[in-house]
């Protein structure tokens, strides 16, 4: 692979765990903090936020599993995050592969039940799972789970970082248009205005 794949190829991975890290972030915020915000989005708009939050938690799903995907399988070869360590600044350093390997064991070891749930529930609707009624076949997935997978694959790119490019990263992302922003504005509307008013009265 030449410098300019092998520099895209990063670039697209570092994207992707980019991306995981906001959606988990921005999940957390909205659904995590507690009872009065989750009572707010369902005063103020309950189908839509209904929709956010399955949306939110498939994309989460789906970036875990993808990340964790084989390099290779019978149809494909793929770019998940164990092929950093075919980076060739990764090749070149034993101390370096030998850091970031325990790290990629054990990110794909914390993804196996988030690509179960991508098989047979998100990119596929596995029969038995559908007419599991007690919802029993697929383990519930525990946010501290998702928390750790996130902050295992940021703990890649910065050892990465750190030691062959010699700079620190943060992964997260901070923008004036997030779900902090969505949050001050159904607080200060006349409809939740009103309906603390009621429950004040």
């Amino acid at each position: 692979m030449s410098q300019p794949d092998v520099e895209r190829a990063y670039e697209s991975l570092f994207s992707e765990a980019v991306s995981l890290k906001h959606a988990w972030s921005e999940y957390q915020i909205l659904f995590n903090h507690s009872n009065d915000r989750l009572e707010l989005l369902s005063h103020c708009a309950r189908q839509f936020f209904e929709v956010v939050q399955r949306t939110l938690l498939r994309e989460i799903i789906l970036a875990i599993a993808r990340l964790s995907d084989p390099v290779k399988n019978r149809v494909q070869s793929n770019l998940p995050l164990r092929a950093i360590l075919a980076d060739p600044r990764v090749v070149a350093r034993d101390d370096l592969r030998l850091r970031l390997t325990p790290i990629v064991d054990e990110f794909e070891a914390c993804a196996k039940p988030f690509r179960k749930h991508r098989h047979k529930y998100i990119a596929h609707k596995d029969h038995s799972v559908a007419l599991d009624a007690n919802g029993m076949l697929l383990e519930r997935l525990r946010k501290s789970e998702v928390t750790r997978a996130v902050a295992l694959a940021e703990s890649v790119f910065q050892t990465f970082e750190r030691e062959a490019l010699r700079k620190d990263v943060d992964l997260s992302v901070y923008t004036l248009g997030g779900a902090e922003a969505l949050l001050r504005s159904l607080e200060t509307s006349d409809r939740w205005r009103k309906r603390l008013a009621q429950a004040e009265g």
